[in-house]
């Protein structure tokens, strides 16, 4: 079982994939001003989400920059509280597996173009309006 999330400036979501090909519906909550809050929240959702399994490993996004080894969040205007943290080693607590932690339009834009509208195309490109904005 795999656990896949999007720490968003404002909402976040975790759900699970069973195969490591679909998910099932995702939880969606607000995202803390908080990061412990914000761990302690994804950490309680996992456990509901796995009912006592445990994850292979984890993967997902956040809004903003992180560092050039993904280990720290460097920050993000709608992730204040947020910045300066271990990103990685805390998701990997709160989860109990190996954490694979990316810039969230990265994500979507990888999901875009191998399994969504740029599948079989030699070129994507993705950009998001959301809270933030990114490509």
């Amino acid at each position: 079982m795999y656990l896949l999330f999007d720490i968003g400036g404002t909402n976040m979501r975790i759900a699970l994939s069973r195969d490591g090909q679909t998910f099932e519906e995702p939880r969606i909550v607000s995202t803390p001003k908080d990061f412990d809050a914000g761990m302690l929240s994804l950490k309680n959702l996992s456990t509901e989400l796995l009912g006592g399994e445990k994850a292979v490993a984890a993967a997902g996004g956040i809004a903003g920059t992180l560092s050039k080894d993904k280990s720290h969040f460097n920050g993000g205007p709608n992730l204040q509280g947020w910045g300066g943290k271990r990103i990685t080693a805390a998701l990997e607590d709160a989860f109990g597996c190996p954490v694979f932690v990316e810039h969230a339009t990265a994500i979507v834009g990888l999901g875009e173009a191998v399994a969504g509208s740029g599948k079989g195309h030699p070129i994507c490109v993705y950009m998001t309006v959301s809270t933030g904005v990114g490509g």
